[in-house]
């Protein structure tokens, strides 16, 4: 399955969903105010042949939050995986994101000793190297 992610401006999810985090600048009728929920995740699917889509909503407790330094191997490698692919890219969405700090979450999140984690980090090795050679 590859889940396809989409970030809507705000003048598009206020004519979705109600904003449940924030107050928005005409009150919502509802009271969606719960300040012990970090986010929620809404995902849509569908299954192969069918028109309809079904949604799954989740809603992440504040208390599940962790710091960056007790966050899982996983983590680390997922977050090392998307900033190459921004930074590559150019993103502007790459903020503070470079080969040195790439680097090091995929060399942390290691200790698994996964092989594809290992090629990851040789890709960004050789990453770094033609991109030094290409600007020198």
């Amino acid at each position: 399955m590859t889940p396809l992610l989409k970030n809507l401006p705000t003048k598009e999810l206020s004519s979705i969903d109600p904003l449940k985090y924030q107050r928005p600048s005409v009150p919502l009728k509802q009271n969606s105010d719960d300040r012990s929920e970090l986010m929620t995740v809404k995902l849509r699917y569908k299954q192969p042949n069918e028109d309809k889509s079904a949604l799954i909503e989740v809603a992440i407790p504040e208390a599940s939050k962790k710091s960056w330094k007790n966050s899982s191997d996983d983590t680390r490698f997922a977050a090392a995986v998307a900033s190459l692919g921004m930074l590559l890219k150019d993103s502007p969405e790459k903020g503070k994101a470079d080969f040195k700090k790439i680097s090091a979450w995929t060399d942390q999140s290691i200790s698994s000793n996964k092989k594809d984690r290992q090629e990851f980090f040789q890709l960004i090795q050789k990453a770094t190297l033609l991109l030094k050679e290409s600007s020198g």
